[in-house]
């Protein structure tokens, strides 16, 4: 274990109060390994939003050494042909209640985007993009689309297309808003910069399968996954935030397989076998059979939940 580890495991903040309504009234809820350098992380329910979080997360310096290993790689990363593919299906419908309130051209962040998927489908479909990620411009697999390398915790002040006065119209939030840690005030940064729309997109806390596959449920995923949400949470956030919550569904049933690669990492190194060891290949998140699994179960169950949030009106 290097230094940056050692400094990374005991350098952890406590939380005084609710990042979602700013409440106090949390209580414990459970302890939860990190599955990829087992660091034990608390877990607690606020009783006046209903959202889960971490209450004892690493420091915003030391966090960044959560991220520099296979899971966060795995983030930006381009999975098999068959993932692209498939991931493609999924990304029509997430979008689709975003673009039809869309003019053709319209400008749209992709904040937190990943191995590029969402950027180069909307891109594809005639906005104009502006995407946002911790990763350097030489990992961005698209160069006809502008990326910038940025914090996601600490935004730039206003996003507008560098170059251009055109003001934002939305942000895509795909599975990033949980690795936030002051979600509410970045929702507020993109109220004060004239952003009218944001898609949000995060594993649901409410999940049939989550009580069944326990400490081993894949979007535990402490510490990036910093919070856990629940519609009435994210209803929360909106409200206090400046937004309306348009639509919100759910959809999907748990990742079984990624949460199976979850268990195989969390065993101790000493009882790992070739089976383990070819288990947790197989069931990599960017695997073909993640990827079947995934467009199998997005017909049924309640594992994602889908959010459209619209500015008020000023009066």
């Amino acid at each position: 274990m290097d230094e940056s580890e050692i400094t990374a495991k005991n350098d952890r903040k406590n939380r005084e109060c609710c990042p979602v309504c700013l409440g106090k009234n949390f209580v414990p809820e459970r302890k939860i390994r990190d599955h990829i350098d087992h660091s034990l992380f608390s877990v607690v329910h606020c009783h006046d939003c209903s959202v889960r979080f971490i209450v004892d997360p690493p420091s915003l310096g030391t966090i960044q050494n959560y991220y520099t290993n296979d899971a966060g790689i795995r983030m930006h990363k381009q999975g098999s042909g068959i993932h692209h593919r498939l991931r493609n299906l999924l990304l029509r419908d997430e979008l689709k209640p975003l673009t039809k309130k869309l003019e053709p051209g319209s400008q749209i962040v992709d904040y937190g985007a990943g191995d590029g998927s969402v950027s180069k489908f909307l891109h594809d479909r005639g906005f104009e993009i502006s995407a946002f990620d911790m990763y350097p411009q030489a990992e961005w697999l698209y160069p006809d689309i502008e990326y910038q390398q940025i914090d996601l915790n600490i935004p730039i002040p206003l996003f507008r297309i560098p170059g251009n006065e055109k003001i934002t119209r939305a942000v895509v939030l795909r599975h990033t808003l949980e690795h936030l840690y002051e979600p509410a005030k970045i929702l507020s940064i993109f109220r004060d910069t004239g952003v009218n729309y944001v898609l949000i997109v995060v594993p649901n806390y409410k999940s049939i399968m989550r009580p069944l596959l326990g400490g081993n449920w894949y979007y535990w995923d402490p510490p990036r996954h910093l919070h856990y949400f629940t519609e009435r949470s994210l209803y929360c956030l909106a409200e206090r935030c400046g937004y309306k919550l348009l639509e919100t569904t759910t959809y999907a049933v748990d990742e079984v397989v990624t949460s199976l690669h979850r268990r195989m990492l969390l065993k101790n190194e000493e009882t790992q076998t070739n089976l383990t060891r070819a288990v947790t290949r197989i069931t990599d998140p960017k695997s073909p059979l993640a990827a079947i699994s995934s467009v199998i179960a997005s017909f049924f169950g309640n594992c994602i939940i889908h959010a459209l949030l619209e500015k008020y009106k000023q009066t």
